[in-house]
Parts: C-alpha cells; structure tokens; sequence
C-alpha cells in the first residue's frame, strides 16, 4: 500500500513534534547532572549504543541502532525519557526503578528483492524497568513494556524489552 506524499509529509512532521518534545522539557540542573554512555540490546532498538544527559531523576536519552541479517538491514534511531520513581540505591541518589517513554524510528532495507525494498516505521513504547548498580559508575538497566502503536501500516512488536550496561562519566 503506498501512501501519496501529504501522508508522509504529516508523518515527518509528527515524529519532529514528538522528538521536540521529547527535549524541549526544561531541564533542572544541578549538581546530580552527568552524561551516561550505554550500549545495549532491545527488541525495538536493535544492538545500540545511546548516550543519556542525568538531572536528577529524570534522563533524557538518544540512541543508535542496527541489525544486519542474510537478506535485511535494519536501522533504529531512538529518543527516551526517564522518570525514577522508586526504591534506594547504595551507589547513587536516583532511584533505581523508572518508567520510560520511548519513540523510535526504523528503517528497513530488504535486499532479497530486486529493486531493493525499503519501508519505515515509527513506533512509540511504554515501559518500565530497573537500574542494577554495580558501582558509582557502572550499572546495568532492564526494561520491560508495550508499543502503543505504528504510524505505518506494518506493526512492530506489541511487546518490547530490552537490556543495556552503562557507564556514568
């Protein structure tokens, strides 16, 4: 099904929106804030690398993605936001359980079909999860949740989850 260009004019303009903000929360800064570097693996972004500003106990976070297979190329940009909510930490003041809302864009290429076929999709996730502290600086973090849907006419996983290891620079 092929959508005229109206459609995917409104599309781009929707995850712009979103994106904008997404980020255009004023952030409180302070003494807690610091840059979080991760690399992970999830259902939806794929094997990532993401990098996230830490105010508290909010975060703002982007992240890049991919999954090369035999016959398709995948690419996953993210954008999320973390509110800590719950529980101690031994290592740090944020609180280790947080919600996160997450919006990711995919592109697909797939390479069996001659000329090669391409589709994107942009979904927009809930989830919630847990930090596991090792150290002051190093912690691993789990997330579990759902997709609130796809603004194309694929649909990705209804589920999504997904686990990284950080490091707090």
């Amino acid at each position: 099904m092929k959508f005229n260009n109206s459609f995917k004019s409104t599309k781009r303009w929707i995850s712009t929106l979103l994106m904008y903000y997404i980020f255009a929360i004023p952030v409180t800064t302070n003494a807690q804030s610091k840059l979080n570097v991760g690399i992970g693996a999830d259902l939806n972004e794929l094997y990532n690398i993401s990098i996230r500003y830490q105010a508290e106990q909010t975060q703002y976070a982007l992240g890049i993605g991919t999954l090369s297979a035999k016959y398709e190329n995948i690419l996953s940009i993210s954008a999320s936001w973390y509110y800590h909510f719950h529980g101690v930490s031994t290592y740090t003041s944020r609180r280790p359980w947080y919600g996160k809302v997450v919006m990711n864009y995919l592109r697909y290429e797939y390479l069996d079909f001659s000329p090669y076929d391409k589709r994107e999709r942009l979904l927009i996730g809930l989830r919630v999860g847990r930090d596991f502290n090792l150290s002051k600086r190093l912690a691993i973090n789990s997330d579990i949740g759902f997709n609130l849907g796809s603004f194309d006419i694929d649909y990705g996983f209804p589920f999504s989850s997904g686990i990284w290891l950080f490091y707090r620079l």
